[in-house]
């Protein structure tokens, strides 16, 4: 399966934040907030027209974001969350887009993974 980075930049201070991604041809809105209380982010999704699609996922490590929620306009394929130092620590506030980085692997490989795996 390939995966393709998805570029954060949380800049200096964690303010909340948003980008536009086009996933498996479609565009959608990511807007991402740092919980201070519960020291961690989360994502809220939107369509090409903004309207909400999910609101408040956390963004943990290992999580397949979007498998969880039932959607049929929610990007199709998987969304994950990788610790690139393998300390298995969740992102701290300046960490997301560093040590902590977000992947998308499109609609079409995840299926074909799920083919070959029932074969």
């Amino acid at each position: 399966m390939a995966y393709k980075q998805i570029p954060i930049d949380v800049g200096v201070d964690a303010e909340p934040f948003e980008q536009v991604l086009t996933l498996d041809g479609l565009p959608y809105v990511f807007r991402y907030r740092w919980a201070e209380r519960a020291a961690a982010w989360s994502l809220d999704v939107f369509d090409g027209a903004d309207t909400a699609l999910v609101a408040g996922v956390p963004l943990l490590i290992g999580a397949d974001l979007l498998r969880q929620h039932n959607d049929p306009r929610l990007p199709a394929g998987s969304l994950v969350v990788v610790d690139t130092s393998s300390s298995g620590a969740e992102a701290g506030m300046l960490e997301l887009g560093g040590r902590v980085q977000l992947y998308y692997a499109e609609a079409a490989d995840v299926a074909a993974i799920a083919a070959a795996a029932a074969a």
